[in-house]
């Protein structure tokens, strides 16, 4: 089975106006990464530039999604994509034993 693919914005990037700057979502799933055993090793974690078009992103989803961060996997029914932060969060909750965010991800 293909590992589930996260697109990020890298850890620090330039701005419209030249300054440095993250993105807070990509910064909370970089937290993810470096504090749960295994876990950037059970997805497929590719980095693309902060300017619009996410060339990267849309070969291959399209240009109507391409915030990050951006998850993509393969079901049953084909390829699902989501940029919603709940989602992702909760979906690693699920299928990768990422702990709960607090307040953040839907639980049972």
């Amino acid at each position: 089975m293909a590992r589930d693919i996260l697109y990020l914005l890298p850890p620090s990037f330039p701005s419209e106006g030249g300054s440095q700057q993250f993105c807070p979502d990509c910064m909370i799933v970089e937290g993810i990464l470096a504090t749960v055993p295994g876990l950037r090793d059970r997805l497929e974690i590719r980095y693309v530039d902060f300017p619009r078009p996410r060339q990267a992103i849309v070969d291959f989803v399209g240009p109507d999604k391409q915030g990050c961060p951006l998850l993509i996997r393969e079901t049953p029914d084909g390829r699902t994509v989501t940029e919603d932060m709940v989602e992702i969060l909760t979906y690693l909750h699920h299928a990768h034993a990422v702990p709960a965010g607090r307040g953040r991800v839907t639980v049972p």
